[in-house]
């Protein structure tokens, strides 16, 4: 089950079947245009008057992840792992749409997006985003048409506050554990408007990449070792429906606030975005060197984009914030990594007002 889709996994059974040829499973995903998720419902002010925009979006999102999938299977090397797409079709008038995959179940592991990355999956994750990247700046192929700018698909969606989730009623709900937080300063920075601006100030002074958009671990297929468990290399990068056109920051903001701990995060942050620009002026072409941004200025970047990672991970933790008591231990660390990021963020954009 998805934020935005049905994932359904089908054994195949074929008259003349050739394994070699003909897989025994597929796995299915439809968008889910009338039983929203719950994430999705918190990004409805309006429920009544937003159902309509939110339908739209979502298969506005499906579609998207159509394009990228028709993009990467032309493709004779794609960029970066992914899962074979056998059949893709959009939403249409009536018609929902359906992606049709391979099934990645068999060779790979997929975890919950609360897992910690540790720092041989990240540095393996930010070499292949460098790939992207270089692919991104490099290729004739047009990807930037098939990927509308995210904000924008949302502006027709929600009310200008409606970014913020359910964050009001969980320091309501929850003031014992979210009692801290600025709510009204949160606000401001999430209003659509104000967002929107500071997006596109990043694409302005970082170079326009093609962004995956929901980058964090549930998203990710890690290689099976023997005993059934995930190793540190990557299988396939899933789940493109937030793809578009943004920042070389944005997926490592995402992957450093939601999937690791708050320990690796503040400890490697620095270092992790170094190695990032190491990777990129190895595999970028010397001709476009001269595009390549500076640590400060990706650092900085990083800094004005954080506070929306938080409140994504927010949003994403509210289920086991509900549930605490059915895993102490999850919630402890999911509490202690909101509560970072929350602060490093506060901190941040203190800096980022001195300047």
């Amino acid at each position: 089950m998805g934020q935005l889709s049905r994932i359904y996994r089908v054994n195949l059974i074929w008259s003349c079947n050739d394994e070699n040829v003909l897989p025994n499973s597929v796995v299915l995903k439809l968008p889910r245009l009338k039983d929203f998720s719950d994430v999705v419902k918190m990004f409805q002010n309006n429920k009544n008057k937003r159902i309509d925009q939110t339908i739209e979006f979502i298969k506005a999102s499906h579609n998207v992840e159509c394009d990228i999938y028709d993009i990467f299977e032309s493709l004779k090397n794609p960029p970066l792992p992914l899962m074979r797409c056998y059949y893709a079709e959009k939403s249409n008038g009536e018609n929902s749409g359906i992606l049709i995959f391979e099934d990645m179940s068999l060779n790979g592991v997929s975890e919950d997006f609360s897992t910690i990355l540790n720092l041989d999956e990240i540095f393996n994750l930010i070499s292949l985003l460098v790939d992207l990247h270089v692919w991104s700046l490099t290729t004739s192929v047009d990807w930037k048409s098939k990927c509308p700018a995210l904000l924008n698909r949302l502006k027709d969606t929600t009310d200008k506050y409606a970014l913020m989730g359910g964050l009001q009623n969980f320091v309501n709900d929850y003031p014992e554990q979210f009692g801290f937080m600025d709510v009204e300063r949160i606000c401001h920075y999430m209003h659509i408007d104000n967002l929107t601006k500071r997006k596109e100030h990043l694409m302005n002074t970082t170079p326009k990449v093609l962004v995956h958009g929901d980058f964090k671990a549930n998203n990710i297929f890690f290689k099976k070792r023997s005993d059934g468990t995930a190793s540190s290399r990557i299988a396939a990068i899933i789940d493109w429906q937030t793809a578009e056109v943004g920042s070389m920051i944005d997926d490592i903001c995402s992957l450093l606030v939601i999937s690791t701990s708050s320990t690796i995060r503040r400890e490697h942050e620095k270092n992790i975005i170094q190695y990032y620009l190491n990777c990129l002026t190895a595999k970028l072409p010397k001709t476009l060197h001269q595009i390549i941004p500076d640590y400060e200025t990706l650092w900085h970047a990083y800094k004005e984009i954080f506070l929306f990672r938080v409140v994504l991970l927010l949003n994403l933790s509210a289920i086991i914030v509900k549930h605490k008591n059915d895993n102490l231990d999850l919630f402890n660390e999911i509490m202690d990594r909101i509560t970072s990021a929350y602060y490093d963020a506060m901190e941040f954009l203190d800096e980022d007002a001195e300047h």
